[in-house]
């Protein structure tokens, strides 16, 4: 039984637009699959489905999975900090710094940048965070690892694992 599958096992009734959206944009990507499950791990973390994040995380390595963890963990905080700045956007807001640790971010070395990109990319779009998103976004396009349709699709399967997450929350 292949993911899909045992998604729509385990939800039986799942609204038959998602279900296709999930096949169509998460199952069939144009990105190699550890990454689509790397961002969809990375979204579900961001978003806090403790269900999504079992699914997904089952299906990396465990090198995979701590990578994009630790992507959400980080842009929960820089994220929120980023937003904040933003919204009390005084004149001498630009200068402060988070000063956050994050040693994670660069110590991420056993798994390819470009992928750990994706992954806070993934976390940044979850958390609206228009600054982290706009970097992240630019990251990859300088790496020329991942060209721009697959920078779309990074977006279209965040939207999906999002609307997957609203559904499991209304089972319950």
């Amino acid at each position: 039984m292949n993911l899909l599958e045992k998604i729509k096992f385990q939800f039986p009734n799942i609204d038959k637009d998602l279900y296709l959206n999930l096949d169509s944009i998460v199952f069939r990507s144009s990105l190699p699959r550890n990454d689509v499950m790397g961002i969809s791990l990375s979204a579900a973390c961001t978003i806090g489905n403790k269900i999504l994040i079992k699914i997904f995380q089952d299906e990396l390595n465990e090198l995979d999975a701590k990578a994009a963890i630790n992507a959400a963990l980080i842009m929960g905080m820089t994220n929120t900090w980023y937003e904040y700045v933003h919204m009390v956007d005084t004149n001498n807001t630009e200068q402060w710094q988070p000063n956050f640790r994050m040693s994670s971010y660069t110590s991420n070395s056993n798994i390819e940048k470009y992928r750990f990109e994706q992954f806070v990319l993934a976390a940044s779009i979850i958390g609206k965070c228009r600054f982290c998103t706009i970097s992240h976004y630019n990251n990859l396009i300088k790496s020329n690892d991942v060209d721009k349709e697959n920078l779309k699709n990074i977006g279209r399967i965040v939207a999906v694992i999002r609307s997957l997450s609203i559904y499991v929350n209304t089972l319950q």
